[in-house]
């Protein structure tokens, strides 16, 4: 035991392994969004530059060919409110009737961008310029995703200018959430870490929540500004998971009883018995090979014109490809995976929205049909793109856990033990490293 630790511990804190990880870290991070390593081994072959508006028009004729012919259209459509929190976002969710429509909304859910990047840096809305670190969004833009055609995205804005003008109609839509730093899981370290969205699957499946009911499945996210006025960075990180649905959709007991039985035993391998389906797509593939600032717009020549351009075009391509009824959908979004940054870059005028969206997330009700619409979806991925979309859960490696329980060490030994387990540093750490599977037991 003491010589692997010994082993372990020398492995973690090795200088050539921790340059490595460093240098692979700002190779992601010079882009947002940010994209994994893993795709690295991913990479489809470059091709002469082609017109994005020819590319796109190619890659919607390929997908016809392998849609659902049973797929609802799709509209997603955004609305502004002022931020932070979600009372804003739940009137105009109300003042449009989605409520009673819930079995026609893939998902509502914050958008992982930034509306007019430039204002927020600078000191304008009440932010002041020397603030850094953790700070509020002026406003907060939100995404619809729905089959309700061109009268609910006209209700949708309506609702919005209704409520930027003082409306304040009745809440008719619940949400609860649960947090990364909570311990509702009982897992081997070793074991690849839960998606955030598995928890939301867990909650539905022991709680008996209708997906039909439901309006979203999203992350939450924690927005930073960081350094000097003329070099500002923005940062954003997910800190847990949000479950959006009608005032009867039995979100709070479902919430509450899974609160009541955590830590829950429930393995990585046990998610894909649920009748629940969760899948993330990642689509950074082609903000890794061809990048570009994250405030400004795609390039209009591309080299890669297979390509979803972005992670609604991928979000898009699932849905019409496995034909997934929004009835049947918890929710839908595009997101975060882990901690990213991006300076903000101004681009030629006042930049309206930087789009960080790393990630796509689906959580829906399984159904035979649906493994065949993933079986369409894996063949013109392979077929149309060249590459892989679908993601798996990621397990914590050795020298990750052993470095971990080194810096242990090595702060009780900077701090001392008493002050080490006053303030729960070892378990702020691990908090850090197994989210949803340390930390205090969560409230009912």
């Amino acid at each position: 035991m003491l010589r692997r630790f010994v082993a372990g511990t020398r492995a973690a804190l090795s200088p050539a392994n921790i340059k490595a990880a460093m240098q692979a870290g700002l190779a992601a991070a010079a882009v947002m969004p940010n994209g994994r390593e893993v795709h690295q081994a991913r990479r489809i072959a470059a091709e002469p530059p082609t017109p994005e508006v020819e590319a796109a028009a190619a890659r919607a004729a390929a997908l016809a060919r392998h849609r659902h012919p049973g797929s609802r259209p799709i509209a997603i459509d955004r609305f502004t409110v002022p931020g932070p929190g979600l009372e804003g976002a739940l009137a105009v969710l109300s003042e449009s009737g989605l409520a009673g429509r819930t079995h026609e909304v893939w998902g509502c859910y914050p958008s992982a961008a930034v509306v007019r990047p430039l204002a927020m840096v600078d000191g304008r809305l009440g932010l002041p310029a020397s603030t850094l670190g953790p700070c509020t969004l002026p406003w907060v833009e939100w995404t619809v995703v729905h089959a309700g055609g061109p009268e609910l995205s006209a209700g949708l804005s309506a609702a919005a200018a209704a409520v930027a003008a003082g409306a304040q109609p009745p809440h008719y839509v619940a949400s609860v959430r649960l947090a990364r730093g909570e311990s509702w899981l009982d897992r081997p370290r070793a074991d690849p870490l839960p998606f955030d969205e598995d928890l939301a699957a867990l909650m539905a499946h022991h709680g008996g929540v209708d997906p039909a009911y439901c309006l979203g499945v999203h992350r939450v996210l924690d927005w930073g500004v960081f350094g000097p006025p003329q070099q500002r960075s923005v940062m954003v990180e997910p800190s847990g998971v949000q479950v959006l649905g009608r005032n009867d959709a039995g979100l709070r007991e479902a919430r509450s009883t899974l609160a009541r039985g955590a830590p829950l035993r429930c393995l990585a391998a046990e998610a894909d018995d649920l009748p629940i389906r969760v899948e993330v797509l990642d689509p950074s593939l082609r903000s890794l090979i061809e990048p570009h600032p994250w405030t400004g717009s795609p390039p209009e020549l591309t080299a890669y014109p297979d390509l979803p351009v972005d992670a609604d075009e991928l979000l898009r391509a699932y849905l019409e490809i496995v034909g997934v009824d929004p009835g049947d959908c918890y929710g839908v979004s595009t997101s975060i995976r882990e901690q990213q940054s991006a300076p903000v870059v101004p681009s030629a005028g006042d930049t309206e929205r930087g789009d960080a969206a790393s990630l796509v997330t689906l959580v829906y009700r399984d159904r035979d049909a649906y493994e065949d619409g993933r079986e369409r979806f894996a063949v013109w991925s392979r077929d149309e793109t060249g590459t892989v979309f679908v993601d798996e859960r990621e397990a914590v490696d050795s020298v990750q856990r052993w470095g971990n329980r080194a810096l242990k060490v090595k702060n009780v030994d900077t701090i001392g033990l008493g002050t080490f387990r006053e303030h729960n540093v070892g378990q702020e750490m691990d908090v850090q490293l197994y989210p949803y599977c340390a930390g205090p037991r969560p409230t009912p």
